[in-house]
């Protein structure tokens, strides 16, 4: 799992709602999952099935003009 900052976490939640990725009414529930399981906005993402790592990483390609590079 993905460990980063609760600031990096926000960007990327706002990243996704940006693309349209997930909803207000998504983030409802990321919220709520999040409270509830005791886990981050990102790990609930991923539970409710709304986006997987390379969607993510996709996205931060694109919209950070990044490049990938395996290591």
């Amino acid at each position: 799992m993905l460990k980063i900052s609760r600031e990096s976490e926000v960007n990327l939640i706002n990243i996704l709602i940006d693309q349209d990725v997930i909803s207000g009414k998504d983030l409802s529930s990321i919220k709520k999952l999040s409270i509830e399981g005791e886990k981050s906005q990102l790990e609930a993402v991923f539970e409710l099935k709304l986006t997987d790592e390379d969607k993510i990483l996709d996205l931060l390609v694109k919209d950070q003009s990044l490049e990938i590079i395996d290591l």
